[in-house]
């Protein structure tokens, strides 16, 4: 798989999860009768960051290979570490979603610019 493949798969899981993180809470505040079916246990936002790990690590250092730019493989590998850090340290729901928004969102703009260094 080439590496901009990687990086557009990158930035729909990113996309993802910030849907995940804002839509959901709503969806599961509006129909109190799915709230037991919605409630995803915390493994899975831990999962999810296990998965981005190495596909973004590897879509972006593969890019930095090919093009040199240093820029997005750091904001990819800061916005894992801030998404990694919301798993494992945030205090609080709403601490949680802020962080991992934000690190999703780091991440998809560390994406697009790998993506469009390819180009």
């Amino acid at each position: 798989m080439r590496a901009i493949n990687l990086d557009g798969a990158g930035i729909g899981l990113a996309s993802l999860c910030i849907i995940h993180c804002l839509a959901l809470p709503l969806i599961v505040a509006a129909l109190p009768m799915f709230a037991d079916v919605l409630d995803l246990p915390e493994s899975f936002h831990l999962a999810m960051v296990l998965i981005a790990i190495p596909l973004s690590g590897y879509a972006l250092l593969n890019g930095f290979g090919r093009h040199g730019r240093i820029l997005p493989p750091i904001l990819g590998f800061s916005g894992l570490g801030i998404m990694l850090a919301a798993v494992a340290f945030a205090s609080s729901e709403t601490g949680e979603t802020l962080m991992t928004v934000g690190g999703s969102l780091t991440l998809v703009l560390a994406h697009l610019v790998n993506w469009r260094t390819h180009k």
